[in-house]
């Protein structure tokens, strides 16, 4: 293990993890105090924002690769081609963030509610979030396809990409439903995610990129966890739009056509089944799945 391996580690446990960690704690107090307030599952009141961990966590992202590029001559592969990620992370978070804070809940709901709000042109907080985190999903998945031989195929791939980022970011808000519910989800997707870079991606073909992706992907995890699961504060559409729709990208980014059309058919069945059955209530009838999504939960302590 050599000392460029050490420093490099070093930084992004510092920018990825023990940032957002440092973050949340501190930002906890005035979130209580200011931000708006909704009543979760259980008729509880919880305060909106924890979601805004994400922007911090990218921003930390960015900023360790500026420091190790500056400092190191080498910058691993996998920490390039996450900064990719930052539009669209960033900006589904502050959307996201948006339709939290300044949206109508109770009016316009679903996608066709917004819909008709357009064609009556007025625009709400759900469609311009609709719209600006679609943008910087085809942009993000140009971003990452290298170009093939027919333009056809390449606009073929790009869009194939940009839904599995967009379904991806719709389960993860679909999940968003109890404590730590959606953190868990997202947690499983990260990991088996970055096992596919390891088995598709010939260039980091490698355990310790394995596992220092898995970490520094889970930095705000680390940071909101006790939050989002003792029913302090609440993910909302900033958290489970940005989480989501960065967990599709690592998809995205790592399949083969393949993989991508496989995982695709599965986020949209998974969507359309969404709309006629309660995830809840599937959860709740598996004995399996109810015991992992009850795990360190407050509410059923």
């Amino acid at each position: 293990m050599d000392a460029q391996f050490i420093l490099s580690s070093l930084i992004l446990f510092v920018t990825t993890i023990l940032v957002p960690i440092l973050v949340m704690d501190l930002l906890a107090p005035e979130l209580e105090k200011s931000a708006p307030r909704q009543l979760n599952y259980r008729n509880k009141e919880v305060w909106h924002g924890l979601g805004v961990i994400w922007a911090i966590w990218i921003l930390g992202v960015w900023i360790g690769t500026i420091i190790i590029g500056a400092l190191i001559a080498t910058t691993p592969l996998w920490l390039m081609m996450v900064n990719n990620a930052l539009p669209l992370v960033m900006g589904s978070c502050l959307f996201g963030l948006f339709d939290d804070w300044i949206g109508q809940k109770s009016e316009h709901k679903g996608l066709r509610g917004h819909l008709r709000e357009l064609l009556n042109l007025r625009m709400t907080t759900g469609t311009l979030k609709l719209f600006g985190i679609g943008l910087l999903t085809i942009f993000t998945a140009a971003l990452i396809t290298e170009p093939l031989e027919a333009n056809f195929t390449t606009v073929a791939l790009v869009l194939l990409k940009s839904c599995v980022i967009a379904l991806s970011a719709n389960l993860i808000n679909l999940l968003d439903l109890r404590p730590a519910r959606a953190l868990k989800g997202y947690s499983f997707g990260v990991c088996i995610a970055s096992l596919m870079m390891v088995l598709f991606v010939g260039k980091i073909w490698n355990w310790t990129s394995y596992f220092a992706l898995v970490f520094a992907s889970l930095g705000p995890v680390f940071a909101i966890w006790r939050f989002d699961a003792g029913e302090q504060g609440m993910l909302g559409d900033a958290g489970a739009n940005a989480m989501g729709a960065y967990l599709g990208f690592l998809f995205a980014w790592s399949l083969p056509i393949p993989g991508l059309i496989i995982v695709f058919l599965l986020l949209l069945i998974l969507t359309i089944l969404s709309e006629f059955v309660s995830f809840s209530s599937l959860i709740n009838n598996s004995k399996f799945l109810r015991s992992i999504d009850r795990l360190g939960r407050k509410d059923i302590q």
